[in-house]
């Protein structure tokens, strides 16, 4: 964002930075916190919103020889990728179309865990588009606590700046409706 790096947290209370910065920041350069109250406030339901998520997209399978018990998988193509995105809007308080928002990248993040040899294996898929909020409490909690798994890792967290347009054509693109 204009040459700046940005570092962006959401946390229940104001964290104290200092640490922080002192370790990863770059000399004289001030580190700040803004509060999120302002932008929660504005959330109200039919609001359009900008967004950007990056998240790692799965789904719970049943092993079909042993129904009682499950693994997780991963939404390996795009098309799955943009369903998994439509088929949680409704929970999380905010509607979307197939054509108002894309899949706009991916990349899989292969480490190991702490000191154990457990490996883990996250895509971190980008989705950016145009969103209509239904729910307003739901949509606040979501912006706060994220959406999906891999949120430990740096994932599933909604950013949001509200759209100019008043509203969501059939095709997915914004329409002006103060016109």
């Amino acid at each position: 964002m204009g040459g700046k790096q940005l570092l962006l947290l959401v946390s229940q209370t104001q964290p104290d930075l200092r640490t922080l910065a002192a370790q990863f920041g770059v000399p004289g350069q001030a580190w700040e916190t803004r509060p999120y109250r302002p932008l929660l406030d504005q959330i109200t339901p039919g609001s359009i919103w900008r967004f950007r998520l990056v998240a790692d997209p799965t789904k719970s399978c049943q092993e079909p020889t042993q129904p009682q018990k499950g693994f997780v998988r991963t939404c390996g193509s795009v098309p799955q990728q943009a369903r998994w995105l439509l088929d949680r809007a409704q929970k999380h308080g905010f509607q979307l179309t197939e054509n108002s928002f894309a899949v706009t990248g991916n990349k899989w993040y292969l480490f190991r865990k702490g000191t154990t040899h457990d490996s883990v294996s996250l895509l971190a898929v980008t989705y950016e588009g145009l969103l209509q909020v239904t729910d307003a409490e739901a949509f606040r909690t979501t912006l706060c606590q994220g959406i999906g798994h891999g949120k430990a890792y740096g994932m599933g967290l909604l950013t949001v700046i509200r759209a100019q347009e008043q509203g969501l054509c059939a095709s997915g693109h914004s329409a002006d409706t103060t016109r």
